[in-house]
């Protein structure tokens, strides 16, 4: 969800629907797939990936992340 204090502004509200849209079109592997979005809302919904938060294994990782 668009944090309300950018929802206000007019260019970020538009920005954020083009990259929903733009989202909406990609299907690889690499990339959290977009369920759905609400244009009037200002929400993605997205796939739910099962894993570790990245901030977490940054925080506890040292050296080289692997692919």
């Amino acid at each position: 969800m668009l944090h309300s204090h950018y929802a206000e502004q007019k260019k970020i509200r538009d920005r954020f629907l083009v990259e929903a849209q733009s989202l909406a079109k990609l299907d690889h592997l690499d990339i959290v797939m977009l369920i759905d979005y609400n244009a009037e809302k200002l929400v993605l919904v997205q796939q739910y990936i099962d894993g570790v938060d990245l901030e977490k294994y940054i925080t506890h990782h040292r050296g080289p992340i692997p692919e």
